[in-house]
């Protein structure tokens, strides 16, 4: 909604608010750990280490990697689906983009089930794991810009005589800035990946994001942490703005959809199917099976299940794990309310205060772990001594989930008439009456999908809670990520058995996020 359609004392309180929460959660954690990284010589500690190089040097090449992978199979499904029409193509777009709406400890624990134990613990897991997640949206994204490529183009170069290869050299070109800004977000994505990259790495294969945590938790070397993330800033900082490019939509206009090649669609629908299903089946398998018991009829048994509810020795945990579920659903509810009252103000506010702005834009540019070490040294001491506090865990994942819901509530506000709300005020209806019976249900499907995202962000949300998170308070994704760096098959099966549970409740909440537009 524009700022005119709301009144000016509503419109500051909520700025102030706003600008208020995201100064305290987002910014001065981010400041204090710029002052940690900076003022101490940890930056020139990381450099000189032999070690720590090495961490900066295979978490670049693992993140390379992964986006190369992700471009070589997600390309071919592009083309199709900008190109060609073939059977149930919604259904097929819908599942190819459901990995990349898992949580990551999920995809984490998906594919360590499903690759064999030599590859465990490998760059060739940690990359994999990277490909499957971001291989859906790259080809959803790319091939729907590539469906709006004006086909006459092409039609004029082949009526002028040029090659085939002359044609889709020209579609790539047109492609290229779309192509390019979908790489960054993929290479940051992998820049930054912790859940997956803890649970398939180990110690032996750690990158910046994981090495942050070790150097706070295992070494107590805050200061190599602090710049360790300030390097890391730096570095997304640096991908994105240099894959950020703009184009116009002057070449891009909606083309008619010719039948896909059976020869190139089948192996194409295939491949794209079994890398993005296979590891959820594998996953649902294993944590169907309990090992050491006697199977149940059809050699299936939800032991994994129904042991959640006993506290194991040796686990690692002091509760027992379907605590957790219960932590997590708790945690979720209050991150989504105030990731949703953010949203609102940040909505009313945006439009007319750069500052603001610019403020809703930086949780984005911080990893979840770079925010969970800032309140780490943010709030270690008086009068804000607030880091063992239980409720910053549900702050601080409102502060990860309140750009989406954002992204969500924005343009729904913008599009509504404010001379609604005008003609009924003119006829004598007070404001909060006009807002309950005309703008509320046409807001009323927004609303639900930007919760129902938030929900899902804050369920799943692992680099931020897994710093803050105390005894008996486990969120879901700290305990699988717990269970599945402990060995013995049974706890396996747990954590494979909570995967499940958690990707369940953050798919339910994803398709309500889909239903939006309804109202």
């Amino acid at each position: 909604m524009t700022p005119a359609a709301v009144r000016r004392p509503v419109a500051f309180t909520t700025q102030l608010l706003t600008a208020f929460v995201l100064l305290l959660f987002v910014v001065w954690p981010a400041v204090r750990l710029l002052a940690e990284g900076i003022s101490t010589g940890g930056v020139a500690e990381v450099f000189s280490s032999r070690r720590l190089r090495g961490v900066i040097r295979f978490t670049l090449i693992q993140a390379v990697l992964s986006t190369a992978g992700t471009f070589a199979l997600a390309l071919p499904a592009a083309w199709m689906i900008g190109r060609h029409s073939f059977p149930v193509r919604r259904f097929f777009l819908a599942l190819w983009s459901a990995p990349f709406a898992l949580p990551a400890v999920v995809v984490g624990s998906a594919v360590l089930v499903l690759l064999p134990e030599r590859f465990e613990r490998s760059l060739f897991a940690i990359v994999c794991a990277h490909i499957f997640f971001n291989v859906g949206m790259v080809a959803r994204v790319v091939g729907e810009r590539w469906a709006e490529i004006d086909e006459r183009f092409e039609q004029s170069a082949a009526t002028l005589g040029a090659p085939l290869s002359h044609q889709r050299r020209l579609a790539l070109r047109l492609l290229a800035p779309t192509v390019l800004s979908v790489g960054g977000l993929v290479m940051a994505l992998c820049l930054t990946s912790f859940a997956m990259v803890q649970i398939l790495g180990g110690p032996s294969k750690s990158t910046i994001e994981t090495e942050i945590y070790r150097q706070t938790f295992s070494q107590f070397r805050l200061d190599r942490a602090a710049a360790l993330a300030v390097l890391q800033l730096v570095l997304v900082s640096a991908v994105l703005l240099i894959t950020t490019r703009r184009s116009t939509g002057a070449h891009f206009n909606r083309r008619r959809f010719t039948p896909a090649p059976p020869l190139l669609s089948v192996p194409i629908i295939c491949a794209m199917t079994i890398f993005t299903m296979a590891p959820l089946i594998v996953l649902l398998d294993r944590a169907t099976r309990w090992p050491g018991t006697a199977q149940s009829v059809a050699g299936r048994s939800l032991e994994a299940f129904t042991t959640l509810t006993n506290q194991r020795p040796g686990n690692g945990l002091l509760s027992a794990p379907i605590n957790s579920v219960f932590v997590s659903l708790r945690s979720a509810f209050l991150a989504t309310l105030l990731a949703m009252l953010l949203a609102v103000g940040a909505t009313v506010g945006a439009s007319s205060n750069r500052v603001i702005s610019w403020m809703t834009t930086l949780p984005l540019a911080i990893s979840g772990v770079t925010l969970g070490l800032g309140a780490l040294l943010g709030f270690a001491s008086s009068p804000i001594a607030w880091r063992s506090k239980w409720w910053m865990v549900p702050v601080l994942q409102a502060m990860v989930a309140f750009p989406y819901a954002l992204r969500v509530l924005r343009p729904a506000f913008d599009a509504l008439d404010g001379r609604l709300l005008h003609v009924a005020a003119t006829l004598g209806v007070r404001p909060s009456v006009a807002w309950m019976r005309v703008a509320a249900p046409l807001l009323r499907g927004p609303f639900r999908g930007a919760a129902g995202l938030s929900g899902a962000v804050a369920l799943g949300e692992f680099g931020v809670t897994s710093f803050l998170v105390r005894d008996r308070s486990e969120t879901i994704p700290v305990v699988i990520g717990v269970l599945s760096g402990r060995p013995g098959a049974q706890l396996q099966a747990q954590a494979a058995a909570l995967a499940v549970i958690l990707a369940a409740m953050t798919m339910t909440l994803t398709a309500v996020a889909s239903t939006r537009g309804e109202s």
